[in-house]
C-alpha cells in the first residue's frame, strides 16, 4: 500500500505596522525596569551615555517565532540587540551597523515575559542620534512548536500540511502511525525562493532512512518501503 504526505511550506510574512511609533522612556537599563511596549510599534531610542543599555518587555500568548528589528543604527556605531526568555537567559543575540540592521529571531513554545536588550557592543560608545526598533511576532505555524522527536506534530496518511522554517534553525517534526506494511512517501513543495529544504523519513528507532533535498523549483520527494508497523517521523529542515 502507498501512502503519502504532501507538506507545503509558508512564507513568513509580517504584516505592516500599524501602531504609532513611540520614543524610549527612561529610566530602562535594567529587567527591572524594562519598558513594555507592543508587537509590531516602532520605538525610537538612543544609546547615551556610553555604557548605556536600553530593555524592553513584551508579553507573549502563545508559540510562535519572536524577531527583533534594530534599525536606524547611528553612522559608526555597532549595536546588538539580545532577545531574553522569561528567565531573562539570552536566547538570541545579533549585532548591526548603520549599513547592515539586525535581526535576532528565536522559536519561543511558553508564554510569558521576554525582554530584549539594545546597546553598543563593547559598551564603550554613546551617540544622541535615534535607532529604530520593531519587535514582531509570527504565530502562523499552528503546527509549532515541533522541533524534536518527542515534540512531533502528529498527522495522518493524505494531509496536507502547511507549515514554514522559522526561526533560524528551525526543524519541523511530525509523526506518523504505521499499522501495516507499505510505502510511505512524502512530498515537500511550496519551497521558498532562494532556500534549499531537505525531509527526512526516520523509522520507530529514529533512524534516518530516506531524505532528499529540493527547491523552488524542484520538490522534494522521498519514499520507503517499510515492514514493521510503528511510528514513524518526518523532519523538515533548511540545508
Amino acid at each position: 500500500m502507498r501512502q503519502i504526505l504532501r507538506f507545503c511550506l509558508l512564507p513568513f510574512l509580517s504584516l505592516p505596522a500599524l501602531l504609532v511609533a513611540q520614543n524610549e522612556v527612561e529610566p530602562n537599563n535594567g529587567f527591572a525596569q524594562a519598558q513594555s511596549i507592543s508587537f509590531d510599534q516602532t520605538i525610537s531610542g538612543a544609546i547615551d551615555p556610553t555604557g548605556d543599555e536600553d530593555f524592553y518587555q513584551v508579553q507573549v500568548t502563545t508559540p510562535g517565532v519572536l524577531e527583533a528589528r534594530l534599525l536606524n543604527i547611528p553612522s559608526g556605531e555597532n549595536y546588538e540587540v539580545s532577545i531574553f526568555n522569561a528567565q531573562q537567559q539570552e536566547i538570541a543575540q545579533q549585532s548591526g551597523n548603520e549599513t547592515n540592521p539586525a535581526f535576532p529571531n528565536r522559536l519561543v513554545c511558553m508564554p510569558g515575559t521576554y525582554f530584549v536588550k539594545v546597546n553598543e557592543v563593547g559598551n564603550n560608545s554613546s551617540s544622541s542620534s535615534q535607532y529604530q526598533l520593531t519587535v514582531v511576532f509570527d504565530a502562523s505555524d499552528i503546527q509549532e512548536c515541533n522541533n524534536s522527536f518527542d515534540d512531533a506534530t502528529p498527522v495522518s496518511f493524505g494531509a496536507v500540511i502547511s507549515a514554514s522554517i522559522f526561526d533560524t534553525g528551525d526543524r519541523d517534526y511530525y509523526s506518523i502511525n504505521v499499522t501495516e506494511p507499505g510505502v510511505i512517501e512524502a512530498l515537500l513543495a511550496d519551497i521558498p525562493n532562494n532556500r534549499t529544504y531537505r525531509v527526512t523519513i526516520f523509522n520507530s528507532l529514529q533512524q534516518a532512512i530516506s531524505d532528499d533535498a529540493g527547491n523552488e523549483t524542484n520538490p522534494a520527494f522521498v519514499n520507503r518501503l517499510v515492514c514493521d508497523p510503528g511510528l514513524y517521523y518526518v523532519m523538515i529542515n533548511e540545508r
